[in-house]
């Protein structure tokens, strides 16, 4: 889902209209522009959200080209996803078929057609600024089971030092992906706990790479 925030500078304004087109008509370069921002990371790190995940049902909003909802069905997940982009909901399509039930349609986060209570875990991976918006929030808050978790990877980064650290690094700079500064960390959370929810944001490590992780819980006694 593209970020809708009006831009301000030249730069900015340029972005929004490459993430745009990207995320659309260019879908289709989607995964070879991802594979050269991370310098091939990008499908691991995506998948890396998993054992974060609990329950059966799983909902990612903003599925992009369908990766994890084909890993998430490989590991014995229900995987539902709901994305605004109808190009990314045929790429997503077309690679789910083959093994797996396509569980997509065309959403935006802020308007889930879901009822409530429905899932155990709705996630999200390198989501735009949709993800902190209040109204997102509230919907999230009202699919997911009492208990149900929102999971959201913010951000990755090699942890070791080095060349492609410095330059993937450089690239996420360049083009608006990097990690929001610590002090925001609270900001961020709070757009979950203003709904209820317990709501966390921090770095975790794994297989040499560092993951900046929103980490919210519904209330087990909320309906």
């Amino acid at each position: 889902m593209e970020n809708k925030t009006p831009p301000t500078s030249f730069i900015e304004r340029f972005l929004a209209f490459f993430f745009k087109h990207l995320y659309h008509d260019a879908a289709w370069a989607y995964d070879p522009v991802a594979w050269a921002a991370s310098l091939g990371r990008w499908k691991g790190w995506v998948i890396e959200i998993i054992p974060y995940l609990q329950g059966k049902r799983i909902l990612e909003l903003g599925f992009g080209p369908g990766h994890l909802l084909a890993a998430l069905e490989a590991a014995g997940f229900k995987a539902f996803g709901a994305d605004e982009s109808h190009q990314m909901a045929l790429l997503a399509s077309r690679r789910l078929r083959p093994r797996y039930p396509p569980r997509v349609l065309r959403a935006r986060a802020e308007a889930l057609p879901y009822p409530s209570s429905c899932f155990d875990c709705v996630c999200a991976t390198f989501p735009t600024p949709y993800i902190l918006r209040p109204e997102t929030a509230t919907e999230i808050e009202r699919i997911l089971c009492p208990g149900g978790k929102l999971i959201v990877l913010l951000a990755a980064r090699p942890s070791k030092p080095g060349l492609p650290a410095a330059l993937i690094n450089w690239l996420f700079k360049a083009t608006g992906q990097s990690a929001p500064p610590r002090k925001v960390f609270p900001r961020i959370a709070d757009v979950y706990t203003q709904v209820g929810l317990a709501a966390n944001v921090r770095w975790e490590e794994r297989n040499n790479t560092s993951f900046l992780l929103l980490i919210a819980t519904k209330n087990e006694k909320r309906v």
